[in-house]
């Protein structure tokens, strides 16, 4: 990770790169822009370059989107540096496109030189107007979200917290405060992380080997009792592959009848919306919205190796409940707190849900949401993949500059990088190759990367139980600061927890009509 910027702004750059690669002595060459930026940001800013006019769409729409009459929004570094970008690129084209996209160019230009010296130079204006005493809430604010993206973590931290005690209660201030305070926590983990860094830089006497890899151990599904899962494995945090008809079982013993041969029919020409894989994402996963396209045509192509785009996570209760009826939950992640809440709830009707992915289909190492556990069911085909406990999250450079679940610049398709992440090295990895017929637990909190081998079909569950509940409380209550759903979730769950407990009579699958009764 960069070193904390200190508060100081960086000069202010009399003429930016733009106009300097415009002067009459310049033919606008990519050999010119590399001259001025460097090889290494030229092909970047001339990406960025293209897609200058949807950045600032869905940056300032975001924007128009938060007000209301009580309301003063701060002027925020996105925003700022979107507007920005688009007046150096004298752009007047109306393209409009993805939001993924623009967050994307944004990640980059902040931590380009020019966009660095936009950043500190509007960051040093705003420190002027704070100096001078009594100033609004949301010009603290403004000044965090500049700090924030200069990488002055803990600058960023206090003005929000000054921001948060100047607030007011009109309903436009609180719903900042919600704002607000799920920046102060994601700076609290940023500072976290950053704090475990530097006390193992610290502690590393010259270059560390990279920890030897483990693998995940594989149970069979007769050997291992409902306890023995609950101790071993969901409550120390310990994924496992559960072997012996795990699988099969939560289709009625019939895994054929969920190929891809066979889904291609049942799916039909019903729309389903896809994922693609970009290595260069901000997203969660690094995986991009990809649009819709009929079902029975994307699994052929998935089949056939002509696509590169991913079925992900789709959930069966919402989209297909005929087919989610026909499946079974396996005693270990049946006793699903979710259920319990009232209808309509937050997550409650997500899961089961399908996976269909071609042939190096990649998720990127990530964290499954609001700190829930994960189980994913093989029916076809072979996944690769890689785990780190949640102790290990520092030394994987871990960004949660735009989301409470972090993000990583570690880029596990390369190899092992002691220059540039030197910490990887203290990290304790684990590694399997899932087959059809097995289910894999992924405990919550863990990161995890997926590469798909072969063509795959597979069943997915995020769930909630005795062993992770506290967790989820803790992020749910995170989300919670701004979306009412969360925080009716979240009263739900505070109702009352039972202890883990395995189905009534011993069954080892409990029918999906059983399971949604909580």
């Amino acid at each position: 990770m960069a070193k904390r910027r200190r508060q100081e702004a960086l000069p202010i750059a009399k003429k930016s790169w733009r106009d300097e690669i415009n002067n009459e002595d310049s033919d606008g060459s990519d050999a010119e822009l590399t001259r001025y930026c460097g090889a290494e940001e030229s092909s970047q800013f001339a990406e960025a370059n293209n897609d200058t006019s949807q950045l600032l769409h869905h940056v300032e729409l975001a924007t128009e989107d938060e007000g209301d009459e009580d309301d003063v929004d701060e002027p925020t570094a996105d925003a700022a540096l979107a507007r920005w970008w688009r007046s150096e690129c004298r752009s007047n084209e109306a393209t409009r496109g993805t939001t993924a996209a623009a967050t994307k160019n944004l990640a980059f230009l902040e931590r380009s030189e020019a966009g660095r010296c936009f950043l500190a130079g509007e960051a040093s204006g705003l420190r002027d107007k704070v100096s001078k005493g009594d100033v609004d809430a949301s010009i603290h604010a403004s000044l965090a979200s500049f700090l924030w993206r200069l990488r002055d973590f803990y600058g960023a931290r206090q003005q929000y917290n000054r921001a948060l005690t100047r607030s007011g209660n009109a309903p436009g201030q609180r719903r900042h405060r919600g704002r607000w305070a799920n920046a102060v926590e994601m700076l609290n983990r940023q500072i976290a992380a950053h704090e475990v860094q530097r006390a193992a830089t610290i502690k590393m006497s010259g270059m560390a080997s990279p920890a030897k890899n483990r693998c995940v151990e594989r149970r069979a599904m007769s050997s291992l009792s409902y306890e023995e899962f609950i101790e071993c494995y969901a409550r120390s945090r310990v994924p496992v592959i559960i072997t012996g008809g795990c699988a099969s079982g939560m289709v009625g013993g019939n895994l054929k009848k969920w190929s891809s041969q066979e889904l291609e029919k049942r799916l039909g020409s019903r729309l389903v919306p896809l994922k693609e894989p970009s290595l260069t994402s901000m997203q969660w996963a690094s995986l991009e919205d990809a649009g819709t396209v009929p079902g029975d045509e994307f699994i052929r192509l998935a089949r056939e190796g002509k696509t590169s785009r991913y079925l992900f996570d789709y959930s069966l209760p919402a989209n297909r409940p005929d087919l989610a009826e026909e499946l079974s939950i396996p005693m270990y992640f049946a006793n699903d707190l979710l259920q319990g809440t009232p209808e309509g709830s937050l997550y409650r009707e997500g899961w089961p849900s399908l996976f269909v992915a071609p042939q190096g289909s990649l998720s990127e190492l990530h964290v499954d949401s609001f700190g829930s556990h994960f189980m994913m069911a093989l029916l076809e085909g072979t996944k690769r993949w890689r785990f780190y406990s949640p102790e290990d999250i520092p030394y994987l450079s871990p960004s949660y500059s735009r989301s409470p679940d972090p993000s990583f610049e570690v880029d596990l398709s390369q190899e092992w990088n002691k220059d540039i992440h030197p910490l990887v090295s203290l990290a304790s990895p684990m590694d399997c190759v899932l087959e059809a017929g097995e289910v894999l637990f992924v405990p919550a909190g863990c990161p995890h990367r997926v590469e798909g081998l072969t063509p795959t079909v597979a069943l997915s569950m995020n769930y909630v139980d005795p062993t992770n509940i506290e967790l989820a409380k803790k992020e749910i209550r995170v989300a919670a600061n701004t979306d009412p759903k969360a925080a009716r979730l979240l009263q739900a769950l505070h109702s009352g927890v039972p202890s883990a407990a395995p189905p009534a009579g011993g069954a080892e699958f409990v029918p999906f009509t059983a399971f949604k009764r909580g």
